[in-house]
């Protein structure tokens, strides 16, 4: 900020600010509002070494625009830091990188160190890397500024689009562009594929002890400790509608699922989204396995696809962008529906058929549900962001 030039409070309008010098920093102090002005690396200064002002600045958010900056005219970010019922707000120049505090802020501010000394590593969720905070903050922000009530409007249904809507009975997204292209997600993909065209090289005898050793078997799984099935189960499909179906809704669900992991490293990003993957599908295995167990019929046929994991990150997917839309034709006709309305009605829709058609079903209901409310419950223990323009 040029420290010739007369401010003004943004908050009381005040024109007569003061300066203080405070740890050999020449700070701008509104007597009325007790509001404080930082210059670009004063806010540094002031929090001390200490404190880790890098990891401060990484976990403000932004939450929407506020008023003008006081040094460049700029219009500065209102943005928000959460830590369980901790809440904060700043005001922040995305041009001069000044910040602005009001009355109190600054004591709020420095209160967040020991609240960072406090937290404990945790391994099921994507830190954060100091060393890559550019590249975390585009994905956010790409997000953030998608307008999808407004673009999503020029997305418009062509034949293609409502003749594959109608035979498939699947829903088409409208509008909810990536960031990055989803590498892990692609390549678990292919992997399916891959197991598929193999198992349709065996011979049936080959085939059956294929799935009685990698399908999930309740009774082998609990008897025989065979816990490597709830896992590769997930990696195997009955037919090519059943394997298409699943790839179908893994894609178009886990691409911006992806995104939000790819935020944090290509690698680890990766790593942590398939992590993620495979519990959505261990929870629908053992979903399915603890109600079949009491099926004679049903503990001893092997469970396989990937419908537990798909159906986690439909769950995932609701959770962070429920203002997304789709496409869905039912009988002739075409709807353009919000994907909380379509996850409702695919929720009950899964709850009436298990209560109708019970365990023996050919279809494993229960194993959607139990992937659906494990993406739904521990997405935001992997993902924490908010994103203002997708979140209600």
């Amino acid at each position: 900020m040029h420290k010739n030039r007369k401010l003004i409070c943004p908050r009381c309008e005040n024109t007569e600010l003061q300066k203080k010098n405070v740890k050999n920093i020449e700070i701008d102090f509104c007597p009325e509002c007790s509001g404080i002005w930082f210059d670009e690396g004063e806010l540094e200064i002031m929090l001390g070494d200490k404190f880790s002002y890098q990891k401060i600045y990484n976990n403000l958010f932004p939450v929407e625009e506020s008023f003008e900056c006081p040094s460049c005219g700029v219009n500065t970010v209102k943005q928000e830091y959460r830590k369980n019922r901790f809440v904060l707000y700043v005001e922040s120049c995305p041009y001069c990188k000044g910040f602005w505090l009001d009355g109190g802020e600054l004591d709020q501010l420095l209160s967040l160190s020991q609240a960072f000394k406090l937290s404990k590593r945790n391994t099921l969720r994507p830190v954060r890397v100091e060393e890559s905070p550019d590249e975390v903050g585009e994905v956010i922000r790409h997000y953030t500024y998608i307008d999808i009530d407004e673009i999503g409007d020029e997305k418009h249904l062509t034949a293609a689009i409502y003749f594959f809507c109608l035979l498939s009975q699947s829903p088409y997204e409208i509008y909810n562009p990536r960031k990055y292209f989803p590498t892990a997600l692609f390549g678990l993909i292919i992997l399916n594929i891959y197991i598929f065209i193999h198992m349709l090289d065996l011979e049936i005898e080959s085939l059956i002890e294929f799935l009685s050793v990698y399908g999930l078997v309740p009774s082998s799984l609990f008897t025989g400790f065979n816990f490597h099935q709830l896992v590769t189960h997930a990696f195997l499909h009955g037919g090519m509608s059943h394997l298409l179906l699943n790839m179908y809704f893994i894609w178009i669900f886990g691409d911006n699922i992806y995104d939000l992991f790819a935020a944090y490293g290509r690698k680890k990003g990766a790593l942590v989204f398939t992590t993620f993957y495979l519990i959505i599908a261990v929870c629908g295995g053992l979903a399915h396995s603890m109600f079949s167990s009491f099926s004679e019929t049903m503990k001893t046929m092997p469970l396989v696809g990937a419908s537990g994991a798909a159906s986690g990150l439909l769950a995932a997917y609701w959770r962070k962008f429920p203002r997304s839309r789709f496409y869905q034709v039912i009988l002739v006709f075409p709807f353009k529906v919000r994907v909380s309305t379509y996850m409702s009605i695919w929720l009950m829709s899964n709850i009436y058929m298990a209560f109708r058609y019970g365990i023996e079903s050919q279809v494993s209901w229960l194993a959607h549900m139990g992937g659906f409310a494990a993406g739904y419950l521990l997405i935001n223990r992997f993902i924490p962001e908010k994103l203002k323009n997708v979140e209600l």
